[in-house]
């Protein structure tokens, strides 16, 4: 299914291309951001086979769902948000899977319960960063991995004094990410996502003045275009950060643990 390149020093199967089917059943919508969202959940998913996973801050638990089809012992979901969990309940019916209310800075877990640990684009959110990351190393096993993901400062707001998502509470640096990570961790691997996003903007800005301007509508050639990109391009790439050097990620993504593989 997915075009996968071996690292052979760590094992970790780098993301190419991935190619993704969705179901409209589970009240997902088909959108640029859920792809690429999605992106780290394929690459989370070479880590789940026989595990014990926490997915914090899931949301409705569509990622949560996703990883669950690769043979996991159980698949925990975890959110604040009381609709968001009510509907993904009431969408995914997946037997090794169970989505919760909860708080990702004070869950209700026991000490050294789970394999692996994952939480995308969550972190920025979090006054107490801290707090968050200690809670992850308290409830994730000594020998367990924790997959984190994050919008790089860098390519995301740059150095304006504001950042440009106002939900935002801290938003870090490569350099930021990996200094934080490694004051709780003794192994902290970083990769970077590469975003097309831009492709599909261009191409929506020109459907939008072709028609504004001549009232000519390509939408079915615009969704034409879209579907050629997603599959030749894909929608995230996830390569390792020593291998895109000479490219600002527009996500930076951490493979994080206490002891080496």
């Amino acid at each position: 299914m997915n075009k996968q390149k071996q690292i052979i020093k760590t094992k970790i199967r780098v993301i190419e291309n991935p190619r993704l089917t969705f179901d409209n059943r589970n009240g997902t919508q088909k959108t640029l951001d859920y792809e690429e969202h999605i992106s780290r959940y394929v690459f989370a998913s070479q880590f789940v086979k026989d595990k014990m996973i926490l997915d914090i801050a899931c949301g409705m638990g569509y990622g949560s769902s996703f990883i669950a089809k690769f043979r996991p012992k159980m698949v925990i979901g975890v959110d604040s948000s009381k609709k968001a969990i009510r509907k993904g309940k009431e969408f995914f019916e997946i037997e090794v899977l169970e989505l919760l209310i909860g708080d990702a800075t004070t869950t209700a877990f026991q000490d050294n319960t789970f394999d692996i640990v994952v939480s995308f684009e969550t972190i920025e959110h979090i006054k107490n960063y801290e707090k968050f990351l200690s809670e992850v190393k308290r409830v994730m096993k000594t020998t367990g991995t924790f997959i984190v993901s994050t919008p790089n400062r860098e390519a995301f707001s740059g150095y304006n004094e504001f950042y440009l998502n106002r939900f935002h509470l801290k938003e870090f640096t490569t350099s930021e990410f990996y200094v934080l990570l490694q004051s709780h961790f003794d192994k902290v691997e970083l990769y970077g996502e590469i975003r097309i996003g831009f492709l599909y903007k261009k191409l929506r800005d020109i459907r939008r003045l072709l028609f504004k301007r001549f009232r000519v509508d390509i939408s079915s050639s615009y969704r034409l275009a879209g579907w050629f990109l997603n599959r030749i391009v894909g929608p995230g790439q996830i390569y390792p950060l020593s291998t895109i050097e000479k490219t600002i990620p527009k996500f930076l993504i951490a493979v994080c643990q206490n002891k080496c593989f």
